[in-house]
């Protein structure tokens, strides 16, 4: 099978726990990091990555979510 595919784009999908996800970054192929800014530190995220391979074919990966610890005050 070999690494991964080198498609058109990656999206980066996410948003607040509960709430619809969005578009939060794109990238061309081959990009191997993305910084998503703005977001709001006390406030849990679910973020994925969507790879458009080609218009007929779209790959997701699982989302993983953020655990942020509540701060006291």
């Amino acid at each position: 099978m070999g690494g991964p595919q080198r498609g058109r784009a990656a999206y980066y999908v996410g948003g607040p726990v509960g709430r619809r996800p969005s578009t939060l970054a794109s990238a061309p192929p081959g990009t191997a990091k993305v910084t998503v800014t703005a977001l709001n530190p006390s406030v849990d995220y679910c973020l994925t990555v969507v790879a458009v391979l080609d218009v007929d074919r779209v790959a997701h990966a699982e989302p993983v979510c953020t655990h942020r610890v509540k701060r006291a005050g």
